[in-house]
């Protein structure tokens, strides 16, 4: 268990058993999580700046908060299971990965691409970014909400669609568009 207080890994880490992490742990360059059936929970916060990769999985707890700053190529990302938790891909010209977040946030620059289907049950948080959906879905849940601007949207081409509950009575707003429209 990594916790209480500030763990900063510094340059590279790899973590190769299955560790719980319930405080601050920084990676200033690759966090990297290795074996199929290695996990790394997250409880506290977890800095990955630059990058996120290996074949294990990280595993978001209960308010965990997890900030991915460069790529992610870890196999499995659990964010659905234990809730409220955060995902927050915050560099520059990411690619979230398609999985299931309860509460996903969009910052840094450059527009974001979703790299497979994905879903949101909780908030979906645009800041200072676009979302573009390419060929994939990106599915709202039942209690699923959008917060966006308008010079910040939900980029799609008619091939990957937004999938939003809408509320018998009162009204609701998509956040789609294009550079133009």
């Amino acid at each position: 268990t990594i916790g209480g207080s500030t763990f900063n890994v510094i340059p590279t880490t790899t973590f190769s058993g299955t560790y719980t992490n319930n405080g601050t742990l920084t990676a200033a360059t690759l966090l990297t999580v290795t074996g199929s059936t290695i996990r790394l929970t997250n409880t506290g916060t977890i800095n990955a700046t630059t990058a996120l990769s290996g074949t294990g999985g990280v595993i978001q707890g209960v308010n965990g908060i997890l900030y991915i700053g460069g790529t992610s190529g870890i196999t499995t990302l659990d964010a659905s299971t234990n809730t409220p938790n955060t995902v927050n891909y915050n560099g520059a010209s990411q690619i979230p990965m398609g999985t299931t977040y309860y509460h996903l946030t969009l910052s840094g620059s450059g527009t974001k691409t979703l790299g497979g289907g994905a879903t949101v049950n909780g908030a979906l948080t645009l800041t200072s970014v676009n979302l573009t959906l390419s060929t994939n879905n990106l599915t709202m849940g039942s209690s699923g909400s959008i917060s966006s601007s308008p010079t910040n949207y939900i980029v799609t081409d008619n091939t990957g669609y937004l999938i939003q509950n809408v509320p018998i009575t009162g009204t609701t707003t998509y956040p789609i568009g294009t550079s133009t429209s």
